[in-house]
């Protein structure tokens, strides 16, 4: 087929061929298939991690509810093997373990008659107190169904007294024949679910929408109500969890973010590289094609030629009328331009030249030789020749030539300084003349001397100018300097401090040091001694500044080298031995510089909470206890390092059972005063140590730190301020060992060492119920033979609990009749102390891992001294 060609000789657009439309549709469609498969591999797989995250959420709750099933039942147990529990006894037992447990709206004790007497905790929880639990099905049908069949059951959702939805967990108690009532639990569910989310996990917030429904009822709920299409084309998975008969629904959806984020760029890279693909196709195919319609072309080549002739001539047509339009130009510059040709003579001067020049027409200098009529000698009056004519010199070289230094002449014979520019003229590769501009420069020689005066006298005035300013500037760069060092000297104090809290298992630490200036004259330091011990200090140098922190950091120096002299078999020294070091190092320096340190060394044993104090006038040491808010301080004692020289110094010992903590503080804290003058002082700081005693030690110093700043109320800081904080928090220790003569002396010595903190009560009492305990064991389960135990001691808040595991023969403890006194080769005597020294004991023979037994000493029955 032929195809037409416009008049520029291009072919037209003719019918498009229909191979490129296919194979781009083929490719495309390709294409489409590929995508549509990659984006269903990525719906699979955030299907399949909502549903391993709907699995993880329904396991953890399921593991809260039964980790907590035990201490409830304990309670319970209590009760009925001592046929009752005094009220104070059970309100304190019951606050601690909540506090330790979040989630818990009340524990109560329900009496043989389903109403509710005693409430834990009662603030917020008073319309409780004395209801008939009778008078509504659900709650009545629980406590039945737990007093018939004598195990715990739970309750439906149902309506709290305090409002909001809840459950509740019935334990019935019974001494043999005799019913007690209950232990109750009620959970307000919102809370419950919320602590259990909280509490760790792979599922990162924001990541899902989560509900989750309680026997069909919904519970809790985590993000939007989302109903739209996007949300409704989400996966979602569902989960149970159940406990005592009831099913809990957690059902996981991601949000339209989270499922955004699992979708990868592939497919939509596939898309494009395949539609770039296939209309690269399309095009190669399409381009064969415009090739054998280009050969066509050809044949208008003629039309073309012809057409381009026309252009030609229309084109030297427009040159001409350009000549005219660079003549007018050339009249209308104010430049002056004139043309010569390769002798040097005038060729054409525009208007501006003439009358530069003094000529009245053009044709007085047309013809003639310009650098002979107008360039002939130097500014001097000196000839100029013509080998050294710029103008000349552009003919001869073929190159442009720009002089300033040189002078015309008019035709009155008078000179004038110019600037001019020599270019030449060239067609066709050979030069036939030149074209010459020049400018007169007289006023702007003028202005530029008078510019050279103003600059000189300019550069006068900067030189005194910057003179002064040179000065100032050396005054404000010593005062830098000076500045600059303090904040090196006190990065230098701050790098001494230690640069990582110490990390104790059991054991919380905190620290903070906020100096007055640019250097503390305040310092404290930790030290880490294996896992036995840490020891810690923190000292005031009286004064501040520069003084007051080269004796810190002396000081910090010697009682690094102290701890380690002091000190026997990888223990540190006694906390007294190395003050009293110190003050004999560093006495003769303070008392040349009239000065004195005031210093509190302290000492922790990890096993035992030991904690000994030895204060040289520093500020009282704050001993808390977070579960009751209780404080009390340990009293100085002692005169501050520097005063006199040998002093004596005494220790002072503390245990540091779990929820019981110290606070070391200079006087900073307590001398930080108000716009009024007065002071904060320690009443305050006491007050807010009980207010903040449940929180983390991080957060009690910025509590601290910010009850002091708001009461200054905007005053600055007049004293450096350093605070320690620490406290022992519950743990575990295991022990593993076999029932040798050896372990019978060994283990239980090692469990009172551990229980010291707790009061040497509790401490020798547990010691005499596991020694007695483990020589039943070895004598009855194990024949006289050594066979494997395992013992975990509990230190809590509440109390200390021991779990002993063995595989020795079961016993029958309901064939042990209670021993008669005054004969002591009666069987049980040992049971009966262990029954008579701790405040619950069971034992559960024939375990999937052997025999348990279970001890319990509250802190309530033998409180030792904090």
């Amino acid at each position: 087929m032929t195809r037409k060609a416009d008049r520029y000789g291009k072919p037209s657009r003719a019918r498009i061929g229909f191979l490129p439309i296919v194979l781009f549709s083929v490719f495309c469609f390709l294409t489409f298939l590929i995508s549509r498969s990659l984006r269903n591999h990525e719906a699979r797989d955030l299907a399949d991690e909502v549903a391993l995250a709907s699995a993880a959420l329904a396991g953890r709750i399921d593991a809260d509810l039964r980790g907590r099933l035990p201490s409830l039942r304990r309670i319970a147990d209590r009760w009925a093997v001592r046929g009752g529990t005094p009220e104070r006894e059970f309100l304190l037992d019951a606050a601690a373990y909540i506090a330790d447990q979040p989630g818990y709206q009340a524990l109560e004790w329900v009496d043989a008659d389903f109403t509710v007497r005693w409430v834990v905790p009662l603030e917020g929880n008073e319309p409780a107190v004395g209801q008939d639990l009778r008078s509504e099905a659900r709650r009545r049908a629980a406590l039945e169904a737990a007093e018939s069949r004598r195990v715990p059951t739970s309750t439906a959702p149902v309506d709290l007294v305090q409002g909001g939805k809840g459950f509740l967990v019935c334990f019935p108690i019974h001494d043999g024949d005799t019913f007690d009532g209950f232990i109750l639990a009620v959970f307000r569910m919102e809370d419950w679910l919320a602590s259990v989310l909280a509490g760790g996990g792979a599922i990162a917030e924001g990541d899902y929408d989560i509900s989750i429904s309680f026997d069909g009822v919904p519970a809790y709920a985590v993000g939007g109500d989302r109903t739209g299409t996007e949300s409704a084309a989400l996966p979602s998975a569902t989960s149970e969890a159940g406990i005592l008969g009831r099913s809990i629904l957690v059902s996981v959806r991601p949000t339209p973010e989270r499922a955004a984020a699992s979708r990868t760029g592939l497919p939509a890279i596939t898309v494009s590289l395949g539609l770039a693909f296939s209309f690269l196709i399309a095009f190669v195919t399409r381009l064969l094609g415009a090739t054998r319609a280009e050969a066509r072309i050809i044949d208008q080549a003629r039309i073309k030629l012809e057409h381009e002739v026309a252009e030609r001539e229309r084109i030297a047509a427009a040159l001409r009328m350009r000549e005219q339009q660079v003549r007018l130009l050339l009249d209308s510059t104010a430049e002056a331009i004139f043309g010569i040709d390769l002798n040097g003579e005038c060729t054409f001067a525009n208007p501006a030249c003439l009358r530069m020049l003094g000529y009245a027409d053009a044709e007085d200098l047309i013809g003639e030789n310009m650098h002979r009529l107008a360039h002939h000698s130097k500014p001097d009056g000196s000839p100029l020749d013509e080998a050294s004519c710029g103008m000349l010199l552009a003919i001869r070289d073929g190159a442009g030539v720009h002089r300033a230094d040189e002078v015309m002449w008019r035709a009155d014979g008078k000179s004038f300084p110019v600037e001019y520019w020599s270019y030449p003229e060239v067609r066709d590769g050979a030069i036939l003349g030149a074209v010459v501009t020049f400018l007169d420069i007289t006023a702007r020689l003028r202005t530029e001397e008078a510019l050279v005066a103003a600059t000189r006298d300019l550069e006068a005035q900067v030189e005194r100018r910057t003179r002064a300013l040179s000065e100032a500037h050396h005054r404000i760069m010593e005062q830098q300097l000076l500045e600059n060092d303090l904040r090196m000297a006190g990065q230098v104090q701050s790098d001494l401090l230690p640069e990582s809290l110490p990390v104790m298992e059991g054991f919380e630490f905190a620290s903070h040091a906020r100096p007055s200036r640019y250097l503390n004259g305040d310092f404290y330091d930790y030290a880490k001694h294996g896992s036995t011990h840490c020891s810690m200090m923190l000292a005031d140098i009286s004064g501040k500044g520069l003084p007051a922190a080269l004796l810190a950091a002396s000081a910090r120096s010697l009682y690094r080298r102290a701890l380690t002299a002091g000190g026997e078999g990888g223990i540190p020294a006694a906390p007294s031995t190395i003050l009293e070091g110190l003050s004999d190092d560093m006495f003769p320096d303070l008392e040349r510089t009239d000065r004195f340190v005031t210093i509190v060394a302290a000492r922790l044993d990890l096993a035992s909470g030991a904690f000994e104090v030895a204060n040289a006038g520093g500020c009282e040491v704050i001993i808390f206890d977070a579960s009751d808010g209780a404080c009390r301080t340990l009293q100085k004692g002692n005169l501050p390092i520097g005063i006199f020289a040998g002093a004596a110094v005494t220790c002072e010992t503390v245990g540091l059972r779990p929820g019981i903590g110290a606070i070391l503080y200079s006087d900073g804290i307590t001398e930080a005063a108000d716009p009024e003058g007065e002071l904060f002082g320690l009443p305050r700081l006491l007050d807010e140590v009980r207010r903040c005693g449940r929180e983390p030690v991080e957060d009690q110093i910025d509590r601290i730190l910010a009850a002091v700043e708001a009461f200054q109320r905007g005053q600055p800081q007049s004293d450096d301020m350093t605070l320690i904080a620490l406290r022992a928090k519950p743990r575990r220790i295991r022990l593993s060992f076999a029932s040798s003569l050896g372990s019978l002396n060994d283990i239980p010595m090692s469990v009172a060492s551990h229980c010291f903190s707790y009061g040497e009560e509790v401490a020798r009492g547990l010691e005499l119920a596991v020694s007695e305990i483990l020589s039943n064991i070895r004598e009855h389960g194990y024949e006289s033979a050594e066979g494997p135990v395992e013992l975990e001691l509990r230190l809590e808040t509440r109390g200390v609990e021991v779990m002993i595991r063995e595989k020795g023969k079961p016993f029958d403890l309901s064939s042990v009749a209670p021993p008669r006194l005054g004969r002591a080769e009666d069987r049980g005597f040992g049971l009966h102390l262990v029954r008579e020294v701790t405040d619950h004991f069971t034992y559960e023979p024939g375990g999937d891992d052997g025999n348990l037994w279970i001890l319990f000493r509250s802190i309530e029955r033998g409180r030792g001294p904090a």
